[in-house]
């Protein structure tokens, strides 16, 4: 039982996925199996290093902008309901500026990429 609901919420989370990140995940697909070396010389030095075991490590590489990439407002505008915009800033709505992010994480075993990975708001 717990097998068929571990399998329906893989299936109900697996549906939830957008576009940008499915296109970022397949840009990051290529990287398996690529060379550490090859993968420095494209993306530069890691923000991050993390050690796993004695020839396994995660780099991540930060980025952080202030505005949603390519003029992406209308993906994040459409979360806040019409409602919370007619109140307007002062119920609930900071008055910073917004940070849009995206770490993105490397998995080197042996000198090669093995997994990767990607966490943000701003993965494109």
């Amino acid at each position: 039982m717990k097998k068929i609901l571990y399998i329906l919420l893989l299936l109900i989370c697996g549906c939830t996925t957008t576009t940008e990140n499915d296109s970022y995940n397949q840009k990051l697909a290529i990287w398996l199996g690529k060379p550490q070396e090859m993968l420095y010389k494209y993306w530069g030095e890691p923000d991050e290093q993390f050690i796993i075991d004695a020839d396994t490590y995660e780099v991540e590489y930060s980025k952080v902008y202030k505005s949603p990439s390519f003029n992406r407002e209308e993906v994040y505008a459409r979360e806040l309901s019409d409602e919370i915009m007619d109140i307007g800033p002062e119920y609930g709505q900071s008055q910073e500026a917004a940070i849009y992010y995206c770490k993105t994480n490397f998995t080197i075993q042996d000198g090669v990429v093995v997994d990767y990975g990607f966490n943000g708001d701003n993965c494109i």
